[in-house]
């Protein structure tokens, strides 16, 4: 049952494991193998790179002129 809501919370695309980080460890801890403790890893593995506290991954998107606009543009401003 754990593990459902587990998945329905990272698999919101809303929240990753913000919040949740102890629990997803508890269960990995006592579940270790099998295609659900799989799957866990895979959405933990999915979110980390954007956790709270991690730096944010560069990205660049077009402004409204065309021209690319990078977040690291912005950094220390």
């Amino acid at each position: 049952m754990g593990h459902t809501f587990l998945s329905l919370y990272m698999e919101s695309d809303k929240q990753g494991t913000a919040g949740i980080e102890d629990l997803v460890e508890a269960y990995l801890a006592k579940c270790k193998t099998g295609g659900v403790p799989n799957h866990i890893r895979q959405l933990k593995n999915k979110w980390s790179p954007i956790a709270t506290g991690k730096t944010a991954p560069g990205f660049t998107l077009l402004n409204s002129k065309g021209a690319g606009v990078s977040l690291s543009d912005f950094q220390g401003k």
